[in-house]
């Protein structure tokens, strides 16, 4: 009966930290929607649905090959996430994307949990500087952008700095 009781407990205390985190991540959420309600980006009409999601983007290179890929590694209840993934390049180092080349873009209307998109662009020969950008909506939540750091890359497609 003991174990019971201990099971049960765990069980209910589990469901209460649940409940309490979902309540927060709404209430932030609509906090942050109220400052941040007007946007100069594309507006969607999507029926809000998601609570979180965790988008990550990675770049990386070889045999003659930059690609950068975004994956949605997580998602808490259905939702649409629009994602853009580019991939930018410079004989010289950047601090920006905006004084790269644009080398290559893709884009998908719902990028759903587990799956992944990409773009990848041969190097040409060339040692350059390469950066990856993702740009991202949730629902109908404010575009997110992230980026990476522009990188220096072998003509073989090796990364030579960080």
């Amino acid at each position: 009966m003991n174990k019971f009781r201990k099971m049960y407990s765990i069980l209910l205390a589990g469901i209460s930290f649940t409940v309490a985190l979902v309540s927060f991540v709404v209430a932030k959420d609509e906090l942050s929607r109220v400052n941040f309600a007007a946007s100069a980006e594309e507006n969607i009409v999507v029926e809000e649905r998601g609570v979180f999601a965790n988008i990550v983007l990675k770049m990386k290179g070889g045999n003659g090959v930059i690609t950068a890929t975004v994956e949605n590694t997580f998602t808490l209840f259905p939702s649409t996430i629009r994602v853009y993934v580019e991939l930018y390049s410079s004989e010289t180092y950047q601090e920006s994307y905006a004084s790269m080349t644009l080398e290559k873009m893709n884009m998908v209307a719902d990028l759903n949990m587990g799956e992944t998109l990409s773009v990848s662009v041969s190097t040409g020969g060339e040692q350059k500087y390469w950066r990856a950008r993702m740009r991202y909506k949730f629902d109908d939540r404010d575009w997110i952008s992230q980026e990476t750091d522009s990188l220096l890359y072998s003509a073989q497609g090796e990364l030579l700095s960080q």
